[in-house]
C-alpha cells in the first residue's frame, strides 16, 4: 500500500473481505494496477505448468512467492504460500485476493521475471472487529474508491467511498467528500512485494 498515492481518490474494486484477527481486512484492487496485471496475465498464459518446477520443500513456508493453477478456471496465477499444514498448502492468489488449498506438488516456483509488478490487490486492515464480514462484504462489494492519508501517529489511514459518500460510517455520519470518519490501515502493507 505504500506505493499508492496519498490524498487521491483511487477507483477500483473491493474483491473480498477477509479476517485478519482480531480485525477484518478488505482486499482492494486499484484500477491503476490493472495494466501491469494484464501484462503478467499474458506472460502467465504463455507458460505450461507442466514445464515449471515445483516450489522446493525448503521454500514451502508462509510468505513464499509461488505459482499455482486455480481450480475454478484452470489458469496459472501468482500467489504466496499462506499456510502449510502437512500435505496441504494454502495459496493466497495475490492478484485477485482469493485462496485455495493445494498439494505440495501443485505449488510451482515463480520465475523471477514474473515477480514484478507487485500484486494487483492490496490488503487494507479495518478498525472493525471480526464477525462483521458478511455485512461489510455487502456494503463494500463492487466498484468504489479508496483514499489514503497519512495517520497522525505514522502509517496510513484508508477510507472507502462510493458516489461521493464515505462507506462504513454510521448512516447519520455519512458525508460527502471530504469525509470525517477514518479506518486504520496496516502500516507498511505494500503492493511491491
Amino acid at each position: 500500500m505504500t506505493s499508492l498515492p496519498l490524498a487521491t481518490l483511487l477507483p477500483g474494486e473491493a474483491v473480498a473481505v477477509t479476517s485478519a484477527p482480531p480485525h477484518l481486512a478488505v482486499l482492494f484492487s486499484p484500477a491503476l494496477l490493472l495494466p501491469g496485471l494484464e501484462e503478467v496475465e499474458a506472460r502467465l498464459a504463455a507458460l505450461a505448468p507442466i514445464d515449471l518446477p515445483p516450489l522446493p520443500a525448503g521454500r514451502m513456508v508462509p510468505g513464499a512467492s509461488c505459482l499455482a493453477v486455480y481450480a475454478e478456471d484452470g489458469q496459472l496465477y501468482r500467489g504466496r504460500v499462506a499456510k502449510v499444514n502437512g500435505n496441504y498448502i494454502t495459496i493466497h492468489y495475490e492478484d485477485y485476493g482469493n485462496s485455495e488449498t493445494k498439494s505440495p506438488d501443485e505449488v510451482l516456483e515463480l520465475p523471477a521475471e514474473l515477480a514484478t509488478p507487485g500484486p494487483a490487490t492490496v490488503e487494507v486492515l479495518l478498525a472493525r472487529q471480526e464477525g462483521e464480514a458478511e455485512l461489510l462484504e455487502e456494503e463494500l462489494g463492487g466498484e468504489l474508491e479508496l483514499k489514503l492519508e497519512e495517520a497522525a501517529g505514522g502509517g496510513r489511514v484508508a477510507r472507502f467511498f462510493r458516489g461521493g459518500l464515505e462507506l462504513l460510517a454510521a448512516e447519520e455520519e455519512q458525508v460527502a467528500c471530504p469525509p470525517v470518519k477514518t479506518l486504520a490501515a496496516r502500516k507498511g502493507t505494500g503492493s511491491s512485494s
